[in-house]
């Protein structure tokens, strides 16, 4: 087989997984979405009705095995639907979702204008950051999230390297030996190379996972190279 076919089959099997990834996906239409593939790099194309779509088709597309990059050539066409949601049920709907992080723990506010929230105050785990953007993004109407909650509550002087390592090695699709791990503080930052994004992607969430920590940064290289797909 020559390289030209290996890349070919390679392509055709990456696909064949985003399709059917995007298929299982609730609230996505996948026939109204284009997929092409070229040497690991996806396009997706066609017309959504509103961000939050679009969002979770690129990121279904980029966490799919092989996938090595993802151009988005999706339009965003929210007059092509009638809503009868009002800038009243959108405030209420967003506080509610607020309210569920924030039991945890906190106190944040939000202000709505048009399909913009902006997040104020704080928490006490930097997980809730995110448990906080995906929810209120989450929200009929709401189309931008301008994050600004702070953690506030002290967190220890170190978070244990070795229990980030350990973490990594209970998750079977991801080879915690080509990943290396630095702790500053509660600073944590990945390096290595993997061959997925979806490998890159668990090895930030086994960090973000741990008590304390109030910044990842990953630094971790996709490799270029992923074995071939086989029938």
């Amino acid at each position: 087989m020559t390289n030209d076919e290996s890349t070919t089959k390679r392509d055709q099997a990456i696909r064949g997984a985003v399709d059917d990834r995007l298929r299982r996906t609730d609230g996505i239409h996948e026939e109204r979405i284009g997929v092409a593939v070229s040497h690991g790099t996806v396009t997706v194309s066609g017309q959504l009705g509103d961000y939050v779509s679009r969002a979770v088709v690129t990121d279904t597309a980029r966490r799919t095995n092989g996938v090595l990059a993802v151009v988005d050539d999706l339009v965003v066409h929210p007059a092509s639907y009638v809503s009868t949601i009002t800038e009243t049920d959108t405030a209420r709907r967003v506080s509610e979702a607020i309210q569920k992080i924030t039991a945890r723990g906190g106190a944040v506010s939000a202000g709505l204008r048009g399909t913009t929230v902006t997040l104020t105050g704080h928490v006490g785990e930097a997980r809730q950051l995110i448990d906080l953007r995906e929810a209120v993004a989450a929200v009929d109407g709401v189309k931008f999230v301008i994050n600004t909650v702070d953690v506030t509550v002290p967190p220890p002087p170190n978070v244990p390297e070795v229990r980030i390592r350990e973490g990594m090695a209970r998750h079977g699709a991801l080879d915690a030996e080509d990943v290396h791990v630095a702790v500053t503080g509660t600073d944590v930052t990945l390096t290595g190379r993997v061959s997925s994004w979806a490998e890159r992607d668990q090895a930030a969430t086994t960090a973000w996972s741990l008590p304390h920590v109030t910044r990842v940064i990953n630094r971790i290289t996709v490799s270029s190279w992923y074995p071939i797909p086989t029938d």
